[in-house]
């Protein structure tokens, strides 16, 4: 049996901070919280004092702000009368979402959208897309995957970490594609309360079990307490299921002390990263996932797939 490296508690994840091994926005997405001052209070319940960039880093960064500092200076002199402002990608959800700028619930959010599909439809009619990693990064993930399958794709298993990739496949009418990797597919419960507006997705999941598999965490018992109550689902389920999964102790070690393959599919890979984590976990956006599908001849072209999520039937 290969023995497998225990990923950080939350004690280490705030002590790595404290030492500068993982950066700020690092440790908040480990530790699942919203805002900088909820690390810094993390900080102070042990004592431990936050660390202090060099000065060369905070002379760099103030250099790299002015042309934003400079910009929104002259937003102000455009506004002029009533404080109005000139259009731009700030002002604009979509555009924002486009450039990596804001999250994905931030956009539909801001954008007044229904769910990720509709995210999806008003990127495409706008002529956007979703921000993807660089081409390098995709290809690097698409070649993972191919070896992978190619080693043997019935001892491997990939969980859906987020809603993003049932939403997207959804949309392009290719949730098929998941069962047909013929391999284990476990979807978190918290990811299944996120989609649960779509019962397409739900039943599509139940109907093809296996080899799909819902992996119940400790945001179902939340989500349960919250139906009782007659109140909506959280609109951080799936993140408050993958916390609890990815901690030391949690669901996902049953699946690495085997030492076989543990794909995470997840569309937000930067800012997900699995510090103390095992060589056979590996993280896999839908892009890269589509890539891999494309280059073992299971789909002729992953671009296309990826057009027709702009395009989701019946929105």
């Amino acid at each position: 049996m290969t023995e497998t490296a225990p990923l950080l508690t939350p004690a280490q994840m705030i002590e790595a901070f404290a030492a500068g091994e993982i950066s700020r926005e690092e440790a908040m997405e480990l530790l699942r919280l919203s805002s900088y001052a909820q690390l810094l209070n993390a900080l102070a319940d042990r004592g431990i004092a936050p660390p202090k960039p060099p000065p060369e880093q905070v002379g760099a960064e103030l250099a790299g702000a002015m042309p934003v500092l400079r910009m929104m200076e002259a937003r102000a002199r455009i506004g002029g009368n009533g404080g109005k402002t000139a259009p731009g990608p700030w002002s604009d959800p979509l555009q924002a979402f486009a450039r990596g700028l804001l999250s994905q619930r931030e956009a539909i959010r801001a954008g007044r959208l229904r769910d990720h599909a509709g995210l999806l439809a008003a990127l495409g009619a706008a002529g956007l897309a979703p921000p993807r990693a660089p081409e390098a990064g995709i290809e690097a993930e698409a070649a993972l995957f191919l070896r992978i399958r190619d080693g043997g794709m019935g001892r491997a298993t990939l969980l859906v970490a987020g809603e993003a990739p049932l939403w997207s496949l959804r949309a392009a009418g290719r949730l098929d594609l998941l069962p047909g990797l013929g391999m284990q597919v476990l979807v978190l419960d918290g990811v299944l309360d996120a989609v649960a507006q779509d019962a397409e997705i739900g039943a599509f999941i139940e109907a093809h079990s296996p080899p799909f598999a819902v992996e119940k965490t400790w945001a179902d018992e939340v989500a349960e307490r919250r139906r009782l109550a007659g109140k909506p689902p959280r609109t951080n389920a799936a993140d408050v299921a993958l916390a609890d999964f990815l901690t030391a102790g949690g669901g996902i070690d049953r699946y690495l002390r085997s030492g076989d393959p543990f794909l995470v599919l997840c569309d937000r890979i930067r800012g997900l990263r699995l510090f103390g984590a095992p060589s056979n976990l590996h993280l896999l956006s839908t892009a890269g996932l589509l890539g891999g599908l494309e280059k073992a001849g299971v789909i002729p072209s992953a671009d296309k797939v990826l057009r027709d999520m702009l395009r989701p039937a019946g929105r």
